[in-house]
């Protein structure tokens, strides 16, 4: 078993299984569902089925259908982003280390990155690790725990460790959720990251975040439109870890928050997807309230954000996750429009708002014929993916 995820454990939907599971829950007969689905397949967001059953909009209880109409499938969020966001600076929002020296130059307060290893780059102010054996070394003798290690261009917290101490006499790291791993098993995994992997010093969290969830960062995630006349922020969610998970990312089974954006104050709180989709009034784990709270540091955070976001002009759609410390906000990362499934369940309301929209035609007045080719043909892509692997997989049986 693999010590460092490396890959994000998707949720499963039977679509057979959900189209008769929303005809008994919620009295939409299957013809109906199906109807309401492929109009939703050629309308501007381009739902999948999966789409559909992922945010339960077969629910008219909760939407109507122009609201239906405002969610965004994953294949067309692709190319929204890319409208959006230049190409270049997108590049400085994948590299974590880039961007933690890029910001961390600017005076921003970012996570200090002791060690960070990579073939050929150096970071500086940091200890470079060329390969496997500098990265033992420092492991073993160099490194001052407890550390944060992820790969440099990672994403959904996949590849991440929080690694609490050495144990000499075994040559075994101890890891935040109580497990031991081999250093050369480590480093093994580690060395996968072709694109590097860097070592961060441990946040903590603010101490009445702390009181609900533990000593482990919840991210507020931030997504902000910048205009020309200047950035604004239009969604704003909380990332609330539980059980045993060192990150906050929601398919962990962790918990989401809908915040209010100028409060500061949790709306609702939401475990689960789809049919299994549950609100929370109190924190598993420590019984803590989470509807209603309201997180410290509200407006330094919002402060923080905005100020950040007028560093990164050619990235029109931000999506930022902000740590809230006990010595303050601290800037997590940038994601060039992020994912949109975050705000869209958060908020139980689809990205295709009026800002939205205008900051679309702002940057292409061909917009939704772009996302329409972008769309096909990553489907097309699929489909002829998934024919040569049948045609594969019937030539190995035959042979």
């Amino acid at each position: 078993m693999s010590v460092l995820d490396t890959q994000k454990v998707k949720p499963l939907f039977s679509v057979g299984e959900s189209l008769r599971n929303a005809a008994r829950d919620c009295g939409k007969s299957i013809p109906a569902q199906l109807v309401e689905m492929a109009i939703l397949g050629v309308a501007t967001g381009k739902l999948t089925p999966k789409d559909y059953f992922f945010y339960a909009l077969y629910d008219d209880r909760k939407y109507s259908l122009s609201e239906k109409k405002r969610f965004v499938g994953q294949a067309a969020q692709i190319a929204m982003n890319r409208i959006c966001n230049d190409e270049e600076w997108r590049e400085v929002a994948k590299d974590k280390a880039a961007f933690a020296q890029f910001f961390q130059e600017r005076g921003f307060p970012v996570a200090r990155i002791i060690a960070a290893y990579h073939p050929q780059k150096t970071l500086a102010g940091t200890t470079t690790l060329r390969d496997a054996d500098n990265m033992r070394v420092f492991l073993r003798q160099g490194a001052s725990y407890p550390l944060f290690s992820k790969p440099a261009r990672g994403m959904d917290s996949l590849g991440a460790a929080r690694l609490e101490g050495f144990d000499e006499a075994s040559d075994e790291l101890v890891l935040g959720d109580g497990r031991r791993v081999a250093v050369d098993r480590f480093v093994e995994e580690a060395m996968q990251f072709r694109d590097g992997y860097i070592f961060q010093e441990v946040l903590h969290p603010h101490p009445d975040i702390a009181a609900v969830c533990g000593d482990r960062i919840a991210n507020v995630r931030m997504v902000v439109v910048l205009s020309d006349s200047g950035p604004e922020l239009v969604r704003a969610l909380w990332k609330i870890p539980a059980g045993s998970n060192i990150a906050d990312n929601m398919w962990r089974g962790n918990i989401l928050g809908s915040l209010d954006i100028e409060a500061g104050q949790v709306l609702r709180a939401t475990r689960g997807l789809g049919p299994n989709r549950r609100d929370l009034d109190m924190h598993p784990d420590t019984g803590r309230a989470l509807k209603g709270m309201i997180l410290p540091q509200w407006a330094a955070a919002k402060a923080l954000c905005l100020d950040a976001a007028k560093t990164m002009p050619g990235l029109r759609l931000q999506a930022w996750d902000i740590s809230i410390c006990d010595s303050g906000p601290v800037l997590g990362e940038i994601n060039a429009g992020g994912d949109y499934y975050l705000p869209q369940l958060a908020a139980d309301r689809g990205m295709l708002d009026t800002k939205f929209l205008r900051l679309l035609e702002s940057r292409s007045r061909s917009w939704r014929s772009t996302v329409l080719i972008s769309v096909v043909r990553r489907r097309l892509g699929i489909f002829i993916h998934n024919l040569k692997m049948k045609a594969r997989s019937a030539i190995s049986v035959s042979g």
